[in-house]
């Protein structure tokens, strides 16, 4: 576990030798990011995520979005009051699932009287949480949903990784 967040612990120190390009819903981009500027990108995009709630961390596959979400969630986890929860969306392909992975990830359980959105919305709405959702690419309809969290949770701020741009 990294500290501040429910993510696994993976090799920091890993290689970002790849081009990245971040977005936020303010339409800014970025540069590419290698092993040296690695802590750049990380307060680069800490900075980002002080006046954005989404931001999405793009580019093809094995450019280190994971690591670089990762080191992000790690850096700012314990300035959430609820802290940082990671999403892995690899194993999905139907964006219907991605609610319950997320619920699972935040240690709620699905209620057969209750949509999973409404139970995530409710759950979220008071709570001071970054929210890390990786390969957001295989669900890209399921952004539909993570707009319903932001817009019903005002405190929560999600980072994405993708092949794709969330809009």
């Amino acid at each position: 576990m990294l500290p501040g967040t429910n993510a696994p612990g993976r090799d920091s120190s890993a290689t970002l030798s790849r081009l990245l390009r971040l977005k936020t819903k303010s339409q800014y981009q970025a540069t590419s990011v290698s092993a040296a500027d690695a802590s750049k990108s990380i307060d680069w995009a800490t900075r980002l995520l002080a006046t954005a709630r989404l931001l999405t961390l793009t580019g093809p596959g094995g450019t280190g979005k994971t690591r670089l979400a990762i080191r992000i969630a790690a850096s700012l986890g314990s300035s959430f009051g609820d802290g940082a929860f990671f999403v892995d969306l690899a194993p999905l392909t139907d964006p219907d699932l991605v609610g319950s992975s997320v619920a699972g990830s935040l240690g709620l359980r699905e209620q057969a009287d209750r949509p999973i959105v409404e139970l995530l919305k409710a759950h979220l709405e008071p709570r001071e949480l970054l929210l890390v959702l990786d390969n957001f690419e295989q669900v890209l309809p399921a952004s539909d949903m993570v707009e319903q969290l932001l817009q019903a949770a005002p405190r929560l701020k999600v980072l994405v990784t993708s092949r794709s741009i969330l809009n």
